[in-house]
Formats: structure tokens, sequence, C-alpha cells
């Protein structure tokens, strides 16, 4: 038979205002009022995000979509890049990782062309995440295209955005959809934590 034991069961307030692990008994439960999180603590110096200890849980941080394809992507340069989908805002401890993860039905460039995807944070690159490349006989399409980048932030609030740029000519298209019969699936960006 368990033992039930309630060594403090569950506290909350603000990330800021979250007592040291050691001041709290083994299991206690924190939950953050400013980024909805819930943390456990082990009783001696750490909090971990609640059911990511044990069994290797994953906490969804954001999911954002688009149900229309991004069809003018007409920036040339990585730093002026036109945005895709941007992310809410996201609430890190400094020392957990995340991961950012994009997912499009298709991207295309045009004929003689590339379509560059590209990651941001807070309104800076922090990296290419895939590409299309048109040959001379028409525009190519890279279907299903998917990128995933796991990161530990600083801690704080942190916004993510996935835009695109192409080499030059005409403008490229990260596709997206409504779903449904027929339709494509809407594209998306989504943020977990955990493993």
């Amino acid at each position: 038979m368990a033992t039930l034991t309630l060594p403090g069961v569950l506290l909350s307030g603000t990330h800021g205002a979250r007592p040291a692990a050691s001041t709290v008994g083994k299991g206690t439960l924190y939950a953050e009022t400013d980024t909805g999180q819930t943390y456990q603590s082990d009783g001696v110096s750490t909090w971990t995000a609640w059911g990511h200890a044990a069994g290797g849980g994953v906490t969804e941080l954001d999911y954002t979509q688009i149900t229309s394809p991004a069809s003018s992507i007409t920036a040339t340069t990585e730093g002026s890049a036109n945005t895709v989908i941007t992310s809410g805002a996201v609430t890190c401890d400094g020392s957990t990782p995340i991961e950012i993860e994009f997912w499009a039905p298709y991207i295309r460039s045009r004929a003689n062309n590339v379509l560059f995807i590209v990651l941001y944070e807070d309104g800076s690159s922090i990296g290419l995440m895939a590409l299309a490349g048109g040959g001379s006989v028409g525009d190519f399409y890279n279907p299903g295209v998917i990128g995933r980048r796991k990161l530990t932030p600083t801690a704080g609030s942190h916004t993510f955005s996935i835009r695109a740029y192409i080499g030059g000519g005409s403008a490229g298209e990260v596709g997206a959809g409504a779903g449904g019969s027929g339709n494509y699936l809407p594209a998306f960006t989504r943020i977990t934590q955990g493993s």
C-alpha cells in the first residue's frame, strides 16, 4: 500500500518568489502564476518541471499556427527575412532546455531561386532551419518540411519566430491551409519543455 505524504503539497506564486528547493519537503509542487508552469522539489537543491523527471513528460509552452500560406516571401537577406509565424511569449528559467519545432506541409521556391527558413529569437536570427532550391525547369517544392532546435534560453520572457527569405527573383512561399478534405493542414510552431 502506498504511503500518503503531504510535505507542503502545493505552493503558488511568481517564478521569482519560488523558495529554495531545500526549504520545502521533497515532492512539494510549486505552481508559477506568471508562467503557468508547475515544478517539483527534490527537497535538497533542485526544482524540476513537473512530469519531466519521472516518465520523461513533455510540457507544451506554446503552439501557434497559420491557416493560409505565407506566399509573399520577397526579402533577400537573413536579417530582413519575412515573418511567417510568431510564437506567444514563453517564460524560461535559464536552466531548463526547451525545444522549438516548426512544420509546414510544403515550402516552395521559384525557378533558379532558393528559399531559406530561419529561426529567430527575440527579433534576431539564431540559424537556418531549412531551404528549398528551384532548378531551371520550374518551381521546387519540399513537402512536409520539419525543423527542430533544442536550446536553453536565458531566464525571462522570449518570443520565437519562423521567418523566410529568398536568394532573389520571384517570391517564395511557405505552405499552410485550414485542413479538411483536399486541403493542406496548418503550418505551426510548437515550443515544449522536457524530454
